[in-house]
């Protein structure tokens, strides 16, 4: 494995500049070394400066020694992530977000700009651990039963998969070829 990674924002913030059509989905930004408002500043920022096409794209990570230098330690990353999920959320959505901890806890910092699409930007979270699995969705052998359950309605339903995923919010599903 390579040394060379490029920083996410940096990098979307150069392709919000250069292009103006597609969407820009961050690859993987790992959520747990890095404070979720901090993250959610970020995002809003490219999101107002490429006109509403950020796609929020997080993972768990896997570089033990990423882990090791920044913390959290790295088999606290699940529960770290989810923490790190939930406050991008609410910092994308809230303009002052209110975050519980334990490991982020925040209260009255107000974050602007506020991003173009409403309520906020889309989150895909990625991985393919069994944690990651139990909690964000199927992996690419499962891909065709996934978009049929997501796009399974019967009359008057939910969406399944956004029921059972998302709390009912909308549910994309995507795989990298």
């Amino acid at each position: 494995m390579s040394t060379v990674w490029y920083d996410t924002i940096a990098t979307l913030g150069w392709l919000a500049a250069v292009t103006s059509e597609i969407h820009l989905l961050s690859h993987i930004y790992v959520a747990a070394l890095r404070h979720p408002l901090r993250a959610a500043k970020e995002f809003a920022t490219v999101d107002v400066l490429s006109a509403g096409r950020v796609i929020c794209g997080v993972g768990a990570g896997h570089v033990n020694e990423e882990f090791d230098l920044m913390g959290p330690a790295f088999d606290q990353r699940g529960p770290a992530t989810d923490e790190a999920v939930a406050g991008l959320a609410l910092g994308l959505t809230e303009e002052f977000p209110e975050l519980p901890g334990p490991r982020w806890p925040a209260s009255g910092v107000g974050l602007k700009p506020r991003p173009v699409r409403s309520p906020r930007p889309p989150i895909w979270v990625g991985g393919s651990s069994p944690a990651a699995l139990r909690r964000y969705g199927p992996v690419r052998r499962r891909l065709a039963a996934a978009v049929g359950r997501a796009q399974c309605r019967a009359a008057g339903q939910p969406v399944r998969a956004a029921a059972e995923y998302r709390d009912g919010a909308p549910l994309d599903i995507g795989s990298i070829a």
